[in-house]
C-alpha cells in the first residue's frame, strides 16, 4: 500500500528551493524533500505525481526510475539504502533533493509523494 506525505513545516513534504533556464530553454528545478524516519519496511520506495511533464530527474540517494504511459508525470524513486529511514531515536528528518528538468516553469509543476511499501 502507499501512504502520502503531507507536506508539514519542518516534518516532510517537499519544498520549491530555486529554478532557472537553461541554454535549450528547458526549466530546472531544485526542490528538498523530508521524511520521517519511521522503520518503514524493507521495499519501500517514492511514488512523485507532478501536474506537467517532468523529462529527467538528476538524484544521488535514489534510483529514478520514469513510471511508463504517464507522460512523464510520474516517477518511482528506489533508495540505494533502504535503512536511510530507520528509526534512530533522535528526531532528526531524513532530507535529500534532487533537479528536475521541465518544459514547464517549475512553478506551474505541483508535487505530491507517496511513500510506497512492496
Amino acid at each position: 500500500g502507499c501512504h502520502h506525505v503531507h507536506n508539514i513545516h519542518g516534518v516532510s513534504g517537499s519544498v520549491h528551493v530555486s529554478e532557472w533556464v537553461t541554454n535549450s530553454g528547458k526549466y530546472k528545478f531544485h526542490r528538498d524533500v523530508l521524511l520521517a524516519r519511521n522503520d518503514p519496511p524493507a521495499g519501500w520506495y517514492l511514488h512523485l505525481f507532478f501536474t506537467k511533464k517532468v523529462n529527467k530527474i538528476q538524484i544521488w540517494e535514489f534510483e529514478a526510475e520514469k513510471v511508463r504511459k504517464t507522460k512523464s508525470k510520474e516517477w518511482k524513486l528506489f533508495p540505494n539504502e533502504y535503512s536511510v529511514l530507520a528509526a534512530d531515536g533522535s528526531s532528526e528528518r531524513y532530507n535529500f533533493n534532487f533537479i528536475g528538468t521541465s518544459k514547464d516553469q517549475e512553478a506551474g509543476v505541483g508535487l505530491t509523494i507517496l511513500i510506497c511499501y512492496t
